[in-house]
């Protein structure tokens, strides 16, 4: 037997729904990827691997050709396919009643694993927009991974020192100006580390100075996500709905940003940057591209902010007219 339809979303895998072109999406559920096509209402599915425990993260590399799936088992392990070859495949049409595609089949590129670390599973995973070959996993053992996927390797690894049981690891990321930068961020986590020319992690930032902690409410460190925006700066939000901008660096300048209509925060879940438009022949020449994000919370909340034109370097982004989504 095999399915024909699936049902449901898997919403607490971290980094659960991706467009893989401009009418296929993926996501997981249940033990399954499902591609699903906008156009003809069809799925397709990739199966888990055999004897894991479920699926716990997932990233599209930025190029939309390689698809990393965590999943949990004795030891964590990521598989990474060729999500390209794959859509190629699917769009066969001798293989379109083909609705399950076994794993001989998926052109799955490699599987990665190691007997060095105690993790029973990867709660956050990455490619780096620089080197599309390199991969960074967390573990749920507080263990960072760099990999060199397509020869199977561990590049570099690191364990993050826990020192109380309050501290949450919740997302791992490369920087997207320079591959060599990769943060850590979660509940009273914060790190900032740079990869060197040996294969070395060191860790530049620990901690982020609150030049006034007078500041009402004062700036929480439940951070529960984060994204890198224009320059290699990047965003990080905290459970209250604080929005910090964080230098490429990774200092903090005590920069908040925040919405210029006085309405009220709420808590944040997840954030996105984007950028929209091109460059227009009927200007000049003059560039029309616009960059910002959206960060979405409690009760189904969003708010759109883009890259301010203003001299003011306290008020980097403005919040776009509009009410709430």
């Amino acid at each position: 037997m095999a399915p024909k339809f699936l049902f449901g979303h898997k919403g607490d895998v971290n980094g659960n729904l991706f467009f893989l072109d401009n009418q296929m999406v993926c996501y997981p559920c249940g033990h399954n990827i499902v591609i699903y096509s906008m156009e003809s209402k069809q799925q397709k599915f990739i199966p888990g691997i055999e004897g894991s425990e479920g699926i716990t993260a997932m990233a599209l590399s930025h190029n939309r050709k390689h698809l990393a799936v965590c999943e949990m088992a004795k030891s964590a392990v990521v598989s990474v396919y060729n999500i390209s070859k794959m859509l190629e495949f699917f769009r066969d049409k001798k293989t379109n009643e083909k609705v399950v595609i076994d794993h001989a089949n998926i052109k799955k590129k490699r599987m990665l694993c190691s007997s060095d670390y105690s993790a029973k599973s990867f709660i956050s995973v990455d490619f780096s927009q620089q080197n599309e070959k390199m991969l960074v996993t967390l573990g749920d053992d507080g263990r960072i991974v760099v990999w060199q996927w397509d020869k199977q390797k561990c590049l570099a690894a690191e364990q993050i020192a826990i020192t109380s049981p309050s501290q949450i690891m919740r997302h791992v990321s490369f920087s997207n100006v320079n591959q060599n930068v990769i943060i850590v961020t979660g509940k009273d986590v914060y790190k900032y580390y740079n990869l060197s020319d040996t294969n070395q992690l060191k860790c530049n930032h620990s901690t982020f100075s609150r030049k006034d902690d007078s500041q009402n409410p004062p700036i929480s460190t439940n951070f529960v996500c984060h994204a890198w925006v224009d320059g290699g700066k990047f965003i990080v939000c905290t459970d209250i709905g604080q929005i910090l901008l964080f230098e490429s660096s990774g200092d903090f300048k005590n920069i908040q940003i925040k919405d210029s209509t006085n309405k009220p925060m709420f808590p944040i879940h997840s954030v996105l940057p984007f950028v929209v438009g091109s460059q227009d022949a009927h200007t000049g020449g003059k560039s029309q591209v616009k960059s910002g994000f959206v960060v979405a919370g409690d009760s189904g909340l969003m708010r759109v902010f883009m890259k301010s034109e203003s001299a003011d370097a306290r008020m980097p982004y403005k919040r776009c007219d509009g009410d709430d989504m």
